[in-house]
């Protein structure tokens, strides 16, 4: 029938282990030495939820809340999030060694504006794939890999339930390029994107934000952007081409040797 508890729940296992039935207590923890399964709901009623594993992957089959609190998810291995929901009061933190992948899920830091400055931080070694899935915090979308990023068919924003008209959507690529394709990103203040590699923003979505901060090496193409500020630079090969509605009211872009700077759109 599950596990209710009125106190804390902690379970700390040197092998794997998995969740099959619904854990209900003022706060989670939950350690594993290999594999971590949850496929039945986790609810932290007044605290913070904390999922881990030291070797093994983290697979999340279904939903995981905190109330009054945090979740942090920390694996050894992969972090696999799938048509589930991991919303948290305050921050929503996973960390991976490994690769993340989140399809398709909801994942969100801040219910409502009882709670200021909170982020969702999605840190891989590997790489970071996000489809058909929504990622949203009062402040930061934060997503940094150490691979490849892909976004496609999914939403990455600033809610600003806070509202503290403040926030910001970040996405960095280590080794690797990132890809944004079907999908809308939107922060009060700033999209920053950083790539190893390339950057490209394709299909239908837009990035929408106040100012857009774009640094590559082998290319940058963005098909969608409303924005006033742009600040872009493309350093190696490959050229910087930026097509934004309205109009950017300021801009400073720069690409490395036979580049092609195009900025386009607005009236």
């Amino acid at each position: 029938d599950g596990v209710d508890f009125t106190g804390a729940f902690t379970l700390s296992t040197s092998g794997t282990l998995t969740v099959s039935a619904p854990v209900f207590a003022t706060t989670v923890d939950l350690t594993s030495g290999g594999a971590l399964r949850v496929e039945a709901r986790i609810e932290s009623t007044s605290g913070d939820t904390a999922l881990a594993s030291t070797s093994g992957d983290i697979t999340i089959l279904s939903d995981v809340e905190a109330f009054g609190g945090g979740i942090t998810i920390d694996s050894g291995g992969d972090i696999v999030i799938i048509d589930s929901v991991v919303v948290g009061d305050f921050d929503v933190i996973l960390t991976a060694a490994g690769n993340v992948y989140i399809d398709p899920s909801t994942v969100q830091a801040g219910r409502d504006n009882d709670y200021e400055a909170t982020d969702v931080v999605v840190t891989a070694g590997g790489w970071i794939t996000i489809i058909d899935a929504n990622l949203n915090a009062h402040d930061d979308v934060i997503l940094t890999a150490g691979g490849d990023i892909l976004v496609s068919g999914s939403d990455l924003f600033v809610n600003d339930f806070d509202g503290n008209n403040d926030g910001n959507v970040v996405l960095e690529s280590l080794g690797g390029s990132i890809s944004v394709s079907n999908s809308f990103l939107t922060a009060v203040e700033n999209i920053t994107l950083t790539a190893d590699g390339s950057i490209q923003q394709s299909g239908t979505g837009a990035l929408t934000a106040d100012a857009l901060i774009l640094s590559a090496n082998t290319g940058i193409w963005i098909a969608d952007a409303a924005i006033n500020t742009l600040q872009a630079t493309n350093s190696i090969s490959g050229d910087l081409v930026v097509t934004s509605t309205p109009r950017i009211l300021q801009s400073n872009a720069s690409v490395g040797l036979d580049g092609i700077v195009n900025l386009g759109g607005g009236d």
